[in-house]
């Protein structure tokens, strides 16, 4: 009679194939020559620095649960591939044969989404079309606003690496979108309250009780505004919003924070970087306690 395994190692090794996808150093797997997967024993120290015999047990706990929030992950991300809720709208996994997709929930969570961050910003919607396939749906350091999203999160403690290394489940916080499938007309391109109410019940809302974060930074009006009505919160004026923080009505310690976008023309014509720096140190003393 065939011998069971212990329940943690069910449920890990289930699930070994896709740790290895995102590499060794995101989740502790490895791949030997033999073909078969083991724990990666430094990631566990890294993740758990206690004694021997307490670190072995809390590295297999963290695996299991690493494992459980992968899967819950996973299974939002296969949803999102298969939806055509809206009109007016290309899903990535329906461009380009899919080519340019990636098992994240969006483009934009392939540069940073770790799915324990304290901080998860949510910006309007990536792109369009256009620049989706000429970027193979990869952000970009060169970016104005990704460049000046560095800045900001630099200036309140969180220093992240450019997109281009995909960082993603190894990553510092977790960069979404209020709508994950590509307009067309370019970046400045109209966007429908449908499409953030549809992406908002569908994933933003269940991807932020997944990740269960200290902080939801909302870059943008439009953005801010998604969340706002996703969670029934009193509307506020946008300049309101930014200076007060607000709380989710559920009592889970998560807290909304408007900034103004950091894209060259909102710098330019509404809020310079140096003051949103000091918008975003209202995020800097709540993450240290300050």
């Amino acid at each position: 009679m065939k011998k069971e395994r212990p329940l943690y190692l069910r449920s890990c090794c289930a699930n070994a194939h896709i740790f290895c996808r995102e590499g060794q150093r995101n989740f502790g797997f490895a791949k030997g020559i033999s073909g078969k997967f083991f724990w990666n024993c430094s990631w566990a120290q890294q993740r758990r620095a206690t004694s021997p015999t307490k670190g072995i047990l809390a590295s297999m706990g963290d695996m299991n649960n690493d494992s459980q929030k992968h899967g819950q992950y996973l299974k939002l991300v296969a949803e999102r591939k298969t939806c055509s809720a809206c009109t007016g709208l290309t899903n990535p996994a329906a461009c380009c044969g899919g080519k340019f997709d990636s098992e994240h929930i969006g483009p934009w969570s392939r540069w940073q989404s770790r799915l324990d961050a304290e901080v998860l910003v949510v910006g309007q919607d990536w792109a369009d079309v256009k620049c989706f396939i000429n970027q193979q749906g990869k952000s970009k350091s060169g970016n104005p606003t990704n460049a000046a999203l560095m800045e900001l999160l630099a200036s309140v403690g969180i220093v992240i690496r450019g997109p281009e290394l995909d960082d993603g489940y190894a990553g510092k916080v977790f960069l979404t979108n209020a709508i994950l499938c590509m307009k067309q007309g370019g970046l400045q391109a109209e966007v429908r309250e449908e499409w953030f109410d549809n992406c908002g019940k569908r994933y933003l809302g269940p991807l932020i009780a997944l990740v269960k974060p200290k902080a939801v930074v909302c870059l943008g009006e439009r953005a801010y505004r998604a969340v706002e009505k996703l969670y029934g919160l009193h509307r506020r004026p946008f300049r309101e919003a930014v200076m007060v923080p607000a709380k989710l009505p559920a009592d889970n310690g998560t807290r909304i924070y408007a900034v103004y976008h950091c894209g060259k023309r909102i710098q330019n014509t509404h809020r310079k970087l140096q003051q949103q720096k000091e918008d975003w140190a209202r995020l800097g003393e709540a993450l240290t306690g300050a």
